[in-house]
Order: structure tokens, then C-alpha cells, then sequence
């Protein structure tokens, strides 16, 4: 069979009479389609493919071929043209580079796809990979890696997207990622999966319902139709299950401040604080100049003094407001520095441009417990000293010289220098020596919100460590409702 004669009985198998732009893993080919497909291409490539391009259907038939392989075949390795060509008996090295394009680009046109462009340079490769979906062999390894980097960047690209940043980049930032998955095809492709599970939830206000994967199915049946993953499979079942439900628990609102600092505790009780930037802050949002340095060095202060860098903000126009766009920060502060208080600081050479206190990143007292609640895979800081908390449980980093009567509902988690991390429910009383006394409680109808200053702060060292010139304004961080 030819491959014009392939792609008319393919099409005819769809009921559809010519493509209608939707992406190559959409058609889910089955074991025969491909197996007849690559003989096919097998058969026409004894002709050699340097004389194929011309032949009606080849470059269209190609393309949906080697998106297939990458779905069925990819096993991590290097991804090349060499592996693709193998696979049905050919050589790429009879294709020019220049030839080999234009048969992907006109290949992709048959289908009304257009290659991927990604800063600027097209990415001809990366198209394919994209167009076929998700290997299969990432599917097989779901429940470990990958279920954990969905689980943590949903949440994360829920209170960014507004920003300008892109789901592939939170993807590429993540650290359970195995090396031979770390390339721009993967991220590329998982960062689409975050940005349609996010659309959904926020089209479909799925956090609003208690099973929010059975409302799509009565809402819109081929929802799943939407990604480019096998949805046969039990695994692309249960895969694309827990990515409704963490969007539908992630928080609703969407980061409200340029600059927030989250406070995370492992499991052995280690404290880590994580930096969240948005991707572009409008100057008229910092009350910045238009007449600012067109580069300004990014620096995170302590309590203590000590500078970090963190890299270069550059002036530039998004959304049609003069902003500036944000380095990633990467890392962690952890243990004893991450309960430090820190503020965020622009400058130019020597001159201090602009300077304002870390949203939670104010300093934590050592003397009171610190409440912290699970969202997704981390247990994140809800508030210090006394807490009500919707949360039906949550863990406590407390001083060893506070108290804790044991019960059925407290649970010891590790020791970690002169602190104590428990795992609670219910009603938790933690006291010392003075009748000082501290209550937490879980399973509460609403969680107290935080409230934050912004404005401009005085230049120099000052008690209180926040001195504001004129009036700041009043913010609120809103907790979610689940």
C-alpha cells in the first residue's frame, strides 16, 4: 500500500474526509494502523527516501509515523532523526537538513499543524515528539516521578499562569525529573498537560464540586480527548484522574504579590523556604520609573545581613505595561536561615533602586510552634503559635521545652536540633513550665486569611524591621477552600 492510498483509508476509518487540524496523538492510532503504516514507508523507502519527498502523501504519512514511534518506541535515550528513519529500514543521511525540514513542514501542513517555534528558532524534532504525546514508557513510571512533578507544578502554574510564565519552564525546574527526561520535547509536552488541566478546572470551576473527575464526564464525556497521553491504558486512567483532583484542590487564588516566599518541612523536620517570583511585574506595581536601568541586579537581604544573589531583572514590555522580567530563582534556603526574615532588593551598580519585605518571608519566632498543612506531596507554613485550620491534619514544628500530650491523634515525625515534628488532628494543646499555652486546631469550617503591608519602606536599619514612608496599602492572601 502506498502511502496516499494508507492516509485515504485512514482518514475514511476516522469518518472524516480530509485532517481537521487537531494534534497527531488525537487520531490514536491503533496496532494496526501503525504496523501497516510502517510498511508502507518500508516498502516506499527502497526506493530511497532522498527521492520521496515528492511522492504524493509521503511527507504527510512520515509525519504521523515518527509522532507514533515517539509515543510507542522512545525509551529516554538521545531522541534523533536516525532512530526514526531506522525503524522502517531507512537512512536520514540521504535527507539534507534543509530537505528534512521542509518534508516535516509540509508533512505537518497535510494535517493543519504548524512546527513548534520556541524563542524564536523552530524545532522540527520537537514538533514531532510533541505531535505523538507522551512516551509510553513515562506512563509505565507514573506512580513514582512522574505523578510527583504533576503533583507539585499544577499548584505551582495555578498561582503563576497570570504572570507570563510558561508550564514547560515550572516543569524543567523540577527536581524528580530523570536525567534522560530532561529535554525540551518532555517538558514541552507535559507542560501542554498542565495548562489544559488548569484551563479545565478554572472553566469548569471543578473546585467547587466534591468529585470533580465524574463532573467532567457528565459535562463533556471526551475531556480526555484533550490529552496527549493513551487514555485506554489504566495508567493514562489513573494518571489524568489525579491531575483533575490536585487542580481542583490547588489553591483558587492566583499569587497576588511580585514576590512571596513559601515555607516548606520535610520529613525529617528540616525547614526550607522556596522563593516564587512572577515571571513580569509591571513597574506602575513597584512604583517604579520609566527611567529605571534597562538591568537590575536581583538581591534576596536577611535579617542578619546576609546578601544572595539572584540573578538579573530586565526592563522590557508585557501586555502592553513597561515591566520588568523576573529571574527564575532556583534552590532553597533551609534549616535555621529559612525561619530568617528577608526582603527583596533591586539595585544598579551601587545605587539601591528599589527594596520591599518578602510576602512570608517575615521572620519566624523559635520560641512558638509553626503549623504547617499538606498541599499536594508538601507541607506547607499555615501560620504560628495558635492556628485554626481547615485542614483535617497537620504537622507541628515546635521547641522541645513546649509539651504535647500524647494520644491516638498526635503521631511523632522526627527530631530535628532543639525542635519536634508532630503529626496531628483534632484539638492539639502545646504548653510550658509558665502556663504559656498554644491550641491548634484542625477540621475547622474557615481558616483564618493573612494580610500583608506593601509600600515604600525606609532606607535604613530601622526597629521595627518595617518602617513605611506615607500609607501602605492593605492585602490579603485568601486561603483556599479546600
Amino acid at each position: 500500500m502506498v502511502p496516499k492510498d494508507w492516509l485515504k483509508q485512514f482518514l475514511a476509518s476516522r469518518q472524516i474526509n480530509h485532517p481537521d487540524g487537531q494534534p497527531l496523538y488525537r487520531y490514536r492510532l491503533n496496532d494496526s494502523d501503525f504496523e501497516t503504516l510502517k510498511t508502507s514507508l518500508k516498502t516506499s523507502a527502497l526506493f530511497g527516501v532522498a527521492n520521496l519527498a515528492e511522492v504524493s502523501g509521503w511527507n504527510a504519512a512520515f509525519v504521523i509515523y515518527a509522532a507514533e514511534w515517539w509515543r510507542r518506541e522512545y525509551d529516554g535515550s538521545l531522541w534523533s532523526w536516525e532512530k526514526v528513519f531506522t525503524s522502517f529500514g531507512a537512512d536520514a543521511r540521504e535527507l539534507k537538513t534543509v530537505r528534512r525540514n521542509l518534508v516535516v513542514e509540509l508533512g505537518l501542513r497535510y494535517w493543519k499543524r504548524k512546527v513548534r517555534i520556541i524563542n524564536g528558532s523552530s524545532r522540527y524534532l520537537g514538533s514531532i515528539a510533541i505531535e505523538g504525546g507522551l512516551p509510553l514508557n513515562q506512563l509505565n513510571n507514573s506512580s513514582g516521578w512522574l505523578g510527583r512533578v504533576l503533583k507539585q507544578v499544577i499548584p505551582k502554574y495555578t498561582r503563576l499562569h497570570h504572570t507570563g510564565i510558561h508550564a514547560d519552564t515550572l516543569i524543567s525546574e523540577c527536581d524528580y525529573i530523570p536525567k534522560n527526561y530532561q529535554n525540551d520535547q518532555s517538558h514541552a509536552i507535559l507542560g501542554d498537560m498542565v495548562k489544559t488541566v488548569v484551563e479545565l478546572k478554572q472553566k469548569y470551576r471543578l473546585h467547587e464540586h466534591s468529585n470533580p473527575v465524574s463532573y467532567l464526564d457528565q459535562q463533556i464525556p471526551l475531556w480526555r480527548e484533550q490529552f496527549p497521553l493513551p487514555i485506554g491504558t489504566e495508567v493514562g486512567q489513573k494518571l489524568l484522574s489525579d491531575m483533575i483532583i490536585t487542580a481542583a484542590k490547588a489553591d483558587d487564588a492566583v499569587m497576588n504579590t511580585p514576590f512571596r516566599g513559601i515555607r516548606r518541612v520535610r520529613d525529617d523536620g528540616l525547614l526550607q523556604l522556596q522563593l516564587e517570583f512572577a515571571s513580569f511585574i509591571a513597574l506602575e506595581k513597584l512604583n517604579l520609573p520609566e527611567t529605571i536601568p534597562s538591568r537590575l541586579d536581583v538581591e534576596l537581604i536577611s535579617n542578619d545581613g546576609v546578601t544572595r544573589s539572584l540573578g538579573v531583572a530586565l526592563k522590557t514590555t508585557y501586555q502592553q505595561k513597561s515591566s520588568l522580567k523576573m529571574p527564575r530563582p532556583s534552590g532553597a534556603v533551609k534549616g535555621d536561615q529559612a525561619a530568617y526574615g528577608y526582603t527583596i532588593r533591586f539595585k544598579h551598580l551601587s545605587t539601591l533602586i528599589y527594596e520591599t519585605p518578602l510576602t512570608d518571608g517575615e521572620e519566624l519566632d523559635n520560641e512558638v510552634p509553626w503549623i504547617f498543612v499538606q498541599q499536594s506531596d508538601d507541607w506547607v507554613l499555615e501560620g504560628v503559635a495558635s492556628v485554626s485550620t481547615r485542614a483535617r491534619r497537620v504537622r507541628i514544628l515546635y521547641p522541645d521545652r513546649l509539651a504535647c500530650p500524647v494520644s491516638a491523634e498526635t503521631q511523632h515525625i522526627a527530631t530535628i536540633a532543639n525542635k519536634k515534628l508532630l503529626e496531628a488532628s483534632g484539638t492539639i494543646q502545646l504548653s510550658d513550665n509558665e502556663n504559656n499555652s498554644f491550641i491548634i486546631k484542625t477540621a475547622q469550617e474557615q481558616s483564618a486569611n493573612r494580610y500583608y503591608l506593601q509600600g515604600e519602606t525606609l532606607k535604613f536599619a530601622s526597629m521595627p524591621n518595617e518602617v513605611y514612608r506615607g500609607f501602605p496599602s492593605l492585602s490579603a492572601c485568601f486561603k483556599s477552600s479546600h
